[in-house]
């Protein structure tokens, strides 16, 4: 199953809150654009088989070929991504130049060309080949067109000389014809149809018009090389040949994927990729044709195919009706196919498995025209998303029988006419957002008869949050009074909600400090919540928790100076440092408190507190010692002295230690012979040191 991107769950909400579709922007394409449908479940996808957009100012816009002048030359608004075209306002520069991937083909008119006349996307150069005899250029979404019309029959044979000028592009000739414009790497980056010569006998009828042949080739002399076309006079000359004739061709990049071929296509003369219309189907005298399309879709794999429609923009067919006979079928290609050369020896394999034939038939009899043809694919397009290769579709007469059954449809490259190239267009749905919370888990914690314990008043509570749509959740998490413990407060405690975490994660919070206290019975729950969809999973159930704080502790207690006499302690000063080792469980620094006061054993001497301090910031582990001040004992006294450590930053201490005895008793001074007042006589004492004036 194909999980939904975060974009399309954040633009699935979005369609379900404006109730409407909206354009899932992350997925859009040169050819594709996807829609969230407002149902919150469903996507409609339409694919066409060439760009009919750009990237343009930070965003995608239609394609619009239609022409404007800029810095002296005409140029196409918006032109498929790479394609650079301009055409010449008159004059001698070329009349057309294209640049791609840095590299650039133009056309060199032989002749100076006058002002064009523009309608749209086309520019005619009025008599620029002759008296009556015009040049044409169409702007293409990824190229041009180029044609001399004849609107009157030449007097004589005609010869096209087209100058060819091609900066970091090798021009070559292919078998049918073509020019094949390739990089160093010898990639192809542009390609040229090999001339058509075609009449004016049936105007929209494509299927009717008479063509012709005419040669080309490619003349390179003294380093200039020119595009030398011979449209047949044997053609021009015929009676039957109706006016105006078009020879035409076409320059464009490799984008397109609709081609249409035909049962006189051969190795020398394949299919045309950069044609305007394409037939389907069959015609008497034993031709027939196919049309092989190719759709960008690679989002579908592992979707949900609900629905899936080929549409074709139809101009043509040999009557008008809603059920002619035959039809034509639409089936899956079971094999790889080039649009640079594709014909009928070469064209792919197709099976009919879910293939689908629409009997419509569209001419301009018709009350509506052009009108479109639909095709259910939802069948070939689930087994794309199954798995099957997806080398396109075909559309072709059932059977292919000697009888005209044949429609006529425009291409991508149609643009100045129609501008409905071939479209696919695809539903999908996804499963629904649905939260899921599951294992609870709060640490530090241990299990004590069946009761869960935490050691900590800062627990983590921690759960896997998930959703079948993907994308990233937050886990929100309550934490209140267990109602069975009477005595501690009740109701809500503190709620919060964790950072985002992908869906299959572990969401995570820690119930800051201050919410807690040491002995409380607590419960809390959770759930997931994925806000790009607005949706959350119900709550877990309560899971409850006793706060039991393990107590720092306090031991080898000591006093300096002192000596053991008789069992019990015998401090030597009045100023003794009392002394204890601390420790605490979570390694935290705590505070030693220390109590001094008369033993109640010794009556006579005084009663109760004699001194009490505190020693903040004591590592555990270390040594804490408290010194008792002068003044506040006397020596004779017993006393007793204790000492608690505390954690100050979760309140948690631990009890005051048994009382330790303690007899306060200093050493007399100790009798030493001394002499002092020692005089000499007689003496006087002169600049501080004493003189005696005699000998004895």
């Amino acid at each position: 199953m194909r999980v939904p991107s975060q974009a399309r769950t954040a633009t699935s909400a979005a369609a379900v809150k404006q109730g409407k579709a909206v354009e899932v922007a992350d997925e859009t394409t040169a050819t594709s654009i996807t829609y969230a449908q407002p149902d919150g479940k469903t996507f409609k996808t339409e694919v066409t088989t060439g760009p009919v957009r750009a990237r343009h100012g930070g965003g995608w816009v239609p394609i619009d070929t239609t022409l404007a002048e800029q810095g002296g030359t005409l140029r196409p608004k918006i032109l498929a991504e790479g394609a650079l075209v301009e055409f010449s306002a008159g004059g001698m520069d070329p009349f057309v130049k294209m640049s791609a991937d840095g590299k650039s083909y133009a056309l060199r008119w032989p002749t100076p060309l006058p002002k064009p006349t523009v309608k749209g996307s086309v520019a005619t150069y009025t008599d620029a080949a002759g008296v009556g005899a015009d040049l044409v250029v169409t702007a293409l979404p990824s190229g041009f067109r180029h044609e001399v019309v004849l609107r009157q029959r030449p007097s004589k044979p005609l010869e096209l000389r087209i100058g060819v000028e091609d900066e970091g592009l090798a021009l070559t000739e292919g078998k049918d014809g073509r020019l094949l414009l390739k990089g160093e790497d010898k990639k192809l980056v542009a390609a040229g149809t090999r001339p058509i010569v075609s009449d004016g006998g049936a105007k929209d009828r494509p299927a009717s018009v008479k063509h012709g042949e005419a040669s080309s080739d490619v003349v390179t002399k003294d380093g200039r090389s020119e595009l030398v076309v011979k449209p047949d006079q044997a053609f021009l000359t015929d009676a039957g040949t109706i006016y105006p004739v078009r020879v035409a061709a076409a320059v464009t990049l490799p984008v397109n994927a609709d081609v249409e071929v035909t049962s006189d296509n051969d190795a020398d003369f394949p299919g045309d990729p950069t044609a305007a219309y394409t037939m389907a189907g069959t015609r008497t005298g034993g031709f027939k044709h196919r049309v092989h399309l190719k759709f960008d879709t690679p989002n579908l794999t592992g979707s949900t195919v609900t629905d899936a429609k080929l549409t074709m923009n139809t101009i043509d067919a040999q009557n008008c009706g809603a059920a002619l006979a035959n039809g034509i079928q639409v089936a899956r290609l079971t094999g790889t196919w080039d649009p640079d050369n594709l014909h009928w020896a070469n064209k792919p394999a197709f099976i009919t498995e879910d293939a689908s034939t629409n009997f419509k038939g569209v001419n301009q009899d018709c009350a509506t025209w052009p009108d479109s043809m639909d095709w259910n694919v939802t069948g070939i397009a689930q087994d794309w998303a199954a798995g099957a290769a997806d080398h396109g579709l075909v559309l072709k007469s059932p059977g292919e029988a000697n009888i005209n059954n044949y429609r006529v449809y425009t291409s991508a490259e149609n643009t100045d006419e129609f501008g409905s190239p071939p479209k696919l267009t695809l539903t999908t749905s996804g499963p629904a957002s649905a939260p899921t919370v599951s294992a609870p888990a709060i640490t530090p914690a241990q299990t004590e008869n069946g009761t869960t314990v935490t050691t900590s008043l800062t627990p983590q509570l921690a759960a896997t949050v998930a959703d079948p749509v993907g994308g990233n959740l937050t886990g929100e998490f309550e934490v209140e009074h267990d109602p069975a413990a009477t005595g501690q407060g009740t109701g809500q405690i503190w709620a919060g909600v964790s950072p985002e975490v992908v869906s299959g994660g572990q969401a995570s919070v820690s119930v800051p400090s201050s919410m807690l206290t040491d002995g409380w019975k607590i419960r809390w729950r959770a759930r997931a919540a994925n806000a790009a969809a607005s949706t959350t999973s119900a709550w877990s159930d309560w899971q409850t928790a006793t706060v039991d704080v393990p107590n720092p502790a306090v031991g080898a207690f000591q006093v300096t100076p002192s000596q053991a006499v008789n069992g019990g302690t015998v401090a030597t000063s009045l100023t003794p440092a009392l002394q204890t080792t601390v420790t605490d469980p979570a390694a935290q620094p705590v505070r030693a408190e220390f109590e001094l006061e008369h033993d109640p054993a010794a009556t006579g001497q005084g009663t109760g507190q004699i001194w009490a301090s505190a020693i903040d910031n004591v590592a555990s582990g270390t040594q804490a010692t408290a010194t008792v001040p002068e003044g506040k004992l006397a020596d004779g006294w017993k006393a007793r002295w204790r000492v608690r450590a505390i954690n100050t930053a979760t309140a948690v201490g631990s009890p005051w230690s048994d009382w330790q005895p303690l007899t306060i008793d200093v050493p007399d001074p100790v009798s030493e012979p001394a002499v002092n007042a020692l005089q000499v006589t007689p003496s006087q004492q002169v600049d501080g040191a004493t003189v005696t004036p005699t000998l004895t």
